[in-house]
């Protein structure tokens, strides 16, 4: 998932190097999946498969707010534990001021990439072709 989302698009070029007529279906990836889901629960008429599926879907958010928890609770690492309370609570008090930043930092970084090469060039016309 986090090659996907931060490094490249895998199963977009997959798609588009062996399938390329059939690249359009990942538009619909999600209603896709959640059809499959919904066969796999008639399917299996069992609520342990749901429950499954959610543990997939979920497990990302699982290991983030259960798993690390555990782990630093059973080790009794009680400073570490600390630390990393200390880090979450002082990210998400200041978290209207990162995404301020970002969202200006990525907008002026859009803007000089997208701007036209002319408008850089200032009031000699010489310099700009």
């Amino acid at each position: 998932m986090v090659l996907k989302l931060f490094v490249f698009d895998v199963d977009v070029y997959a798609a588009q190097k062996f399938f390329p007529s059939a690249a359009w279906v990942l538009n619909f990836k999600f209603i896709i999946l959640l059809c499959l889901a919904a066969i796999l629960v008639l399917i299996f008429r069992s609520f342990s498969i749901v429950v499954w599926i959610a543990y997939i879907v979920f497990y990302p958010l699982i290991v983030l707010f259960w798993k690390i928890q555990r782990s630093l609770y059973k080790t009794q690492k009680w400073v570490v534990a600390f630390a990393i309370l200390n880090a979450t609570v002082s990210f998400f008090r200041s978290i209207r001021y990162n995404l301020l930043v970002s969202a200006i930092t990525l907008a002026a970084i859009a803007v000089a990439f997208e701007a036209p090469t002319r408008a850089s060039c200032g009031r000699r016309r010489d310099y700009c072709s």
